[in-house]
């Protein structure tokens, strides 16, 4: 299995190498400085009559992308409504098929507003901000258990110069866009310190007015739902 796992990382990363030196080959270091190195404008100047296929293509990646990430991310939140580190309506299943219901409703309104979003370059800024930090929080945390809780099993492990690089990169990659774009990053920086409020209010301080707010959002739904508790 660990070598399946190695072989299909090896096989990613080269396959990223090669695309990035054939873009820089076709299009040139000037287009690529400019931001127009893109899969757009490499099929509009070498493939013609079928440029638009990469169009279509691109499409259906970020379609499975999507279809991914919001049913990871409504586990997530399942998950943390279980550990009561989020609201317990997420945490309600489904009785018949078994799924988080109320968590993939919720995953779904959020992916919804960005349709309505009139600067994706901003929305884009504002997810890849709190996507990084969330990375660079998760390394440190896995950091700091090794070092506080050695004796922890751990089934999976790795040399630790490879967390402590992405850990190096990770802060690059959070830092340096706080320069180049300040307005948006202080905005999800704004979002993110929202979300510690709620948490803050609805779960660590246990607020009635907020819990019965998120208690009734479940009986919007006509399905029938449960709730699994450990």
């Amino acid at each position: 299995m660990r070598s399946i796992t190695d072989a299909r990382f090896n096989v990613e990363v080269n396959e990223e190498w090669l695309e990035e030196v054939e873009r820089f080959k076709y299009l040139g270091s000037h287009k690529a400085r400019n931001g127009q190195m893109n899969p757009e404008t490499f099929g509009n100047q070498k493939l013609g009559l079928i440029a638009w296929t990469i169009s279509l293509f691109v499409a259906c990646s970020i379609f499975g992308s999507l279809n991914g990430g919001i049913m990871t991310f409504s586990r997530v939140l399942y998950a943390g409504a279980r550990e009561g580190q989020l609201p317990k309506c997420f945490s309600l299943v489904h009785i018949n098929n078994k799924t988080p219901g109320v968590a993939i409703i919720a995953s779904l309104i959020g992916s919804s507003v960005v349709i309505f979003a009139n600067d994706y370059a901003s929305i884009l800024a504002y997810l890849s901000f709190a996507m990084n930090l969330m990375n660079l929080l998760c390394v440190l945390a896995f950091l700091w258990f090794r070092y506080n809780q050695p004796e922890r099993h751990r089934p999976i492990k790795a040399w630790f110069g490879f967390p402590a690089v992405y850990l190096v990169l990770t802060i690059f990659v959070t830092i340096f866009p706080v320069i180049e774009q300040p307005i948006e990053i202080a905005t999800a920086s704004a979002a993110l310190l929202l979300g510690l409020l709620v948490y803050y209010l609805a779960i660590y301080k246990k607020n009635k007015t907020i819990g019965r707010c998120m208690g009734k959002y479940p009986y919007v739904q006509n399905e029938p739902i449960i709730t699994l508790e450990r």
